[in-house]
């Protein structure tokens, strides 16, 4: 992917300056301080990151902010034509004296708020566009670190080295959320961990947990995994212990913040931790690659980052006071939203716990799963689900049959081209599951229609909603005149459950059945399809799509 950077002042083209950039995008960068060009730039597939210094703009007494309103104008133009990211950093720095400041803030003040209700509009109005406050996270460099008046007065450059190299880590950070998920899982140790101390030694009363000094420190290091817990992130315990005294710590312990509710899942023994890492991602029916696992102990992170590589091992700070800042500021964890499914993932994955302990104790399968009342629906794509179709497109992996990853802005614009997309809804007497499955129908012909996205959640898996799902999509296909449906499997590391799904819904090899149904040439597809040898079609008028009755 292409992307330009713009700036309302000079920004060096360097390469090692964009190092974090230049390995995964091909950088452009614009003339220095010509943002309008930047806006107006006719290649609408590119992605921009445009950098504003608004004192370049604005002088230092001047409240007259009109002069802005083009700059804006310009941007909104530019995002009505395209859905490719674009990434605004605002800077409203300006050397000045506290003296001056204390009677005069007022105007940074006004022209902060003038910035901020434009870009809380823009926000609301376009899903493609992103803004980043630089001046919050300069500070924690220190500004002098930032800027350098030297590059100014040489080259019209505010930044120094650093700032510019701080810009690269920033914007790459951006991109990085839109393009690839957040982390699941949040793997915890316990001892010396979630708590000072060893509590098989120094029971209940000895650990250091919200007293005054350390204790203080692993309370706030245990707030900081709860409010990740509540914002959709999966706490599981993974502790050499046993089992009856770590749970004693969550039952009587007044100072403990992560309640014993929000442990989705633990493995709480003698052996070793890399084992029960794998067996708690076979629990959860989750790739390792989504676990992120938090240990004091540098030899057991080090016996799981050998054994488990796909695990994400982090090297906490050696101080134990620094835990708490480096867990809520980490990107592992951090999206640009909270959907409502989000907030109830704990309680979604602990009823798919339930149901695979009942589901496994039965023998007739169907009968079952109509006891549990099954109440599958088709939600419409609007304002308030549209980040949760993304979300789901980014963050399903196991029962994908395409993997293709699209952001908000690129799902509206597959609707403005004429697709379809599904977003479905499960509730049972284990609760309300949520948009849990999605799907993207295009036309490619009055005959042929494409199944180009097709997903599901994997934690309603065994329930046969995948059935229910394309049964909507094949009424759908029929009501619009189709005659056939077409479909391919991508395959990726983690796709392979859905590799039997086409075959035992009734689809057949597209490459042995094109010239039996039609004088079509194969390559009519090839606009549409990625892997022909992976490609299957399904006629609408012999389906017979197993396992509906259990909705019935």
């Amino acid at each position: 992917m292409k992307l330009l950077i713009s700036s309302s002042s000079y920004l060096p083209s360097t390469p090692t300056l964009w190092s974090d950039l230049a390995k995964k995008y091909s950088l452009e960068f614009s003339d220095y301080g010509n943002l309008a060009s930047a806006f107006l730039n006719a290649d609408q597939n590119i992605g921009l990151l445009a950098i504003i210094f608004y004192g370049d703009l604005i002088s230092q007494d001047e409240e007259d902010f009109s002069k802005l309103d083009s700059i804006f104008d310009l941007l909104e133009s530019r995002l009505c034509k395209t859905t490719a990211p674009i990434v605004l950093a605002n800077s409203f720095w300006r050397n000045e004296s506290p003296i001056r400041f204390a009677k005069l803030s007022h105007v940074n003040e006004l022209l902060e708020r003038y910035v901020d209700s434009r870009i809380k509009k823009i926000s609301q109005d376009y899903p493609n566009f992103y803004s980043i406050d630089l001046d919050r996270f300069f500070a924690e460099d220190g500004y002098k670190e930032i800027f350098d008046s030297r590059n100014w007065y040489a080259s019209h450059c505010h930044l120094s080295l650093k700032g510019i190299k701080r810009l690269d880590q920033l914007f790459n950070s951006i991109l990085n959320r839109i393009y690839v998920p957040a982390m699941k899982v949040l793997v915890l140790d316990c001892d010396n961990t979630l708590w000072g101390g060893v509590i098989g030694e120094d029971g209940i009363e000895g650990i250091l947990l919200g007293q005054d000094g350390m204790g203080k420190a692993y309370e706030d290091f245990q707030a900081a995994a709860a409010r990740l817990a509540s914002r959709g992130t999966l706490l599981v315990l993974c502790s050499k212990n046993n089992e009856e005294d770590v749970w004693e710590v969550f039952d009587r312990h007044k100072r403990m913040r992560i309640k014993r509710d929000q442990v989705v899942a633990w493995r709480i023994n003698w052996d070793d931790k890399a084992s029960n890492i794998d067996a708690l991602a076979k629990d959860l029916d989750l790739g390792l690659d989504s676990f992120v696992f938090w240990d004091d102990n540098p030899m057991e992170r080090d016996i799981v980052r050998k054994a488990l590589p796909a695990v994400y091992t982090v090297e906490p700070p050696t101080d134990v006071s620094e835990w708490a800042s480096c867990l809520a500021g980490s990107d592992l964890f951090a999206q640009f939203s909270v959907s409502e499914s989000d907030t109830k993932k704990t309680e979604q994955y602990k009823n798919r716990a339930a149901f695979v302990r009942e589901k496994n104790l039965v023998h007739d399968e169907i009968s079952y799963l109509r006891s549990i009342k099954l109440k599958p629906e088709v939600v419409a794509l609007d304002k308030s689900n549209l980040s949760r179709a993304s979300q789901m497109c980014l963050k399903t992996n196991q029962f994908n049959l395409r993997g293709k990853r699209y952001s908000e802005g690129e799902i509206q614009n597959i609707v403005s081209a004429g697709g379809m997309v599904f977003l479905f809804r499960l509730t049972d007497i284990y609760g309300d599951h949520g948009i849990v499955g999605m799907a993207i129908s295009t036309k490619i012909s009055s005959k042929f229609y494409f199944l180009d996205t097709f997903l599901m959640s994997c934690r309603v898996l065994g329930r046969h909603l995948e059935a229910w799902m394309l049964k909507v999509i094949v009424d759908d296909t029929r009501a619009k005149g189709g005659h056939y449906l077409v479909a391919e499997r991508i395959p990726t590391a983690r796709n392979q459950m859905a590799s039997e799904f086409l075959m035992s819904h009734g689809f057949k090899s597209l490459q042995e059945e094109i010239l039996k149904i039609s004088s079509d040439s194969i390559t009519m597809f090839s606009n549409y399809l990625d892997v022909i040898d992976e490609a299957y079609i399904l006629d609408l008028s012999i389906e017979r799509i197993p396992n509906i009755e259990v909705f019935q």
